[in-house]
């Protein structure tokens, strides 16, 4: 019987870093669990304080994927026993780049040595890679995001446009409001957000980072002060589709990951066998002297007798 292990996070605090993307970037290679397994090990010495400095990282022996160019996102979520989880976004030259400057943020974190994250043998790691960004036509907004797929797609908003006057009440004497400075609202959500954040709809999904980043698709009866609306003119609103792996806590083996579940694993000689001996074992336990079998099941004990 096969088994499909699922993964759920809770609340997380999210950083993120504003990036100018093209129109539509090229596919990356994917990743390895290889790469992320070399990469999580860098990411738990920087935490314990064994790497204080990035010179002290051995680059030229982490696999190339992790040094190389990469013009995308990267999404680090640490959680570990009885801790609050800590999520954040970053942008980089490199992975290896990016992961550092995440690892040292969170080693700065007031809560950093009272959760234990400085014991990073028992923190866990939840990644994922943005490997390709497809804008979305202003035309195509409704139809492209009514489908969007969740757990495995995220998005980006981006926009660009004159903030409002202040109301003439809050303007200071002799000031002038300016008419051409332009004010950047840039945000994302990857995909496992949605099972972290438990969003259960793509609208929930959307709304949550137009929220955070004060930017709304349509109007509401009420306008929280200092919110925007979706402009044609200076709204940009990207797909994202990533890569995701896990490693939990005490452990070094990473585990690339589907719409935030573990894929399961395909029989093997070894498991097929373990799988008959163990039900075997239960048939021999409930199997009466002459031969039958009696089993009831109460529901509110959830015993079999």
């Amino acid at each position: 019987m096969k088994r499909r292990v699922g993964f759920v996070l809770g609340m997380a605090a999210v950083v993120t870093f504003p990036v100018t993307v093209s129109a539509r970037t090229p596919e990356r290679k994917p990743f390895t669990t290889a790469d992320v397994e070399a990469l999580v090990k860098v990411c738990r010495d920087v935490l314990s304080g064994r790497v204080t400095r990035f010179g002290q990282i051995e680059v030229r022996k982490l696999p190339k994927a992790l040094t190389r160019h990469f013009d995308h996102d990267i999404s680090f979520t640490l959680f570990h026993d009885r801790a609050p989880l800590m999520q954040y976004s970053g942008h980089a030259r490199n992975v290896i780049g990016c992961a550092y400057a995440m690892m040292k943020r969170a080693a700065a974190m007031p809560g950093h040595l009272f959760y234990g994250f400085n014991q990073s043998d028992r923190v866990g790691f939840f990644i994922e890679f943005v490997t390709d960004r497809e804008l979305v036509k202003p035309t195509d907004w409704h139809k492209r995001l009514k489908r969007l797929d969740m757990g495995v797609e995220g998005i980006e908003i981006e926009d660009r446009r004159k903030p409002p006057p202040p109301p003439k009440s809050r303007r200071k004497r002799r000031e002038r409001p300016s008419g051409t400075k332009t004010e950047h609202r840039f945000g994302s959500e990857m995909p496992g957000r949605a099972v972290i954040g438990e969003l259960d709809s793509r609208d929930r999904f959307i709304l949550r980072l137009c929220e955070r980043i004060r930017l709304y698709p349509s109007k509401r009866p009420v306008m929280p002060e200092g919110t925007y609306l979706w402009d044609k003119k200076t709204t940009r609103v990207y797909v994202l589709r990533t890569q995701s792996f896990l490693v939990m806590p005490g452990h070094t083996r990473a585990r690339e990951m589907f719409r935030v579940n573990l894929p399961a694993s395909p029989p093997a000689p070894e498991t097929l066998i373990r799988t008959v001996r163990t039900a075997a074992d239960y048939l021999c336990r409930h199997q009466e002297s002459d031969g039958r079998f009696l089993l009831s099941y109460r529901p509110s004990t959830g015993r079999l007798s």
